[in-house]
């Protein structure tokens, strides 16, 4: 167990800061390739940025180790900074119609957002656990689809279920090793995931072929990337699997064919 603490300790901090990065980035470029690019691409870079930063920090506040001290003051500044470029775009671009516009756009995220930092709040439970795969797959889901109300859009919650099951199912030994309550090590098996991993490239594949969902075809691809992360989880060195989860993201939203 020692050598999970110090392994933790050392490197979760560096890799979930350049996580964030990758993350605001994955998610931006998702909704670029989705919706038409615009002034939103850059304010959701931010917003996801500001959102996963506070997250981020909380868990290191709860952790309360004193090594990681310096990581909460870096957090807390990129809170701030991101904070201050999303006003900053908005007043830009014209403040009540920049924020009008992300709004009609964001307004699911923004309020599944708010009920899950409610959520953190309610305590370590199994209840909060399979809320938080819920919650951050349906806000991520909408911020990339939103307000398409059609087939198409349940792919990127899909998607982004297959991203937060794979995080969960990689961290599932730090989170023992944390006390943190995870699915996978309260009765859920790994053939769990690789059948939803196989389900989500199976459905991406039908609407491709019988739907002409053209990006049916990159959620194929990338539910058998992420399904090639979690059988070689030993690959990869202190959490760098979590940048290719993401950085991989956008491969699900190219319009293959």
């Amino acid at each position: 167990m020692l050598p999970l603490k110090i392994n933790y300790l050392f490197f979760y901090p560096k890799t979930e800061l350049v996580g964030v990065f990758v993350t605001a980035w994955a998610v931006s470029i998702c909704y670029a390739l989705v919706q038409q690019p615009d002034l939103n691409c850059g304010l959701l870079f931010f917003a996801t940025l500001g959102y996963y930063s506070i997250d981020h920090f909380f868990d290191l506040r709860r952790i309360k180790q004193a090594n990681l001290t310096v990581f909460t003051g870096w957090y807390l500044a990129l809170i701030v900074i991101s904070a201050l470029a999303f006003a900053g775009l908005m007043v830009l671009h014209g403040f009540a119609s920049s924020f009008n516009g992300f709004m009609h756009k964001f307004w699911p995220t923004t309020l599944i957002g708010a009920i899950y930092f409610a959520l953190r709040f309610w305590g370590n439970s199994l209840f909060a656990a399979i809320m938080k795969w819920l919650l951050i797959s349906l806000s991520v889901g909408f911020a990339i689809n939103f307000p398409a109300a059609d087939l198409k859009t349940a792919m990127p919650v899909l998607v982004c279920l297959c991203n937060v099951m794979a995080f969960s199912f990689l961290e599932r030994k730090k989170d023992e090793g944390l006390g943190n309550v995870n699915l996978f090590n309260a009765g859920l098996k790994k053939g769990v995931i690789i059948s939803f991993l196989l389900m989500v490239s199976g459905a991406g594949i039908i609407m491709a072929w019988f739907y002409n969902v053209p990006r049916g075809w990159g959620a194929a691809v990338y539910g058998v990337l992420v399904l090639l992360i979690c059988s070689l989880e030993t690959k990869f060195r202190q959490n760098t699997y979590r940048w290719w989860l993401d950085a991989l993201l956008p491969m699900a939203f190219l319009p293959f064919g």
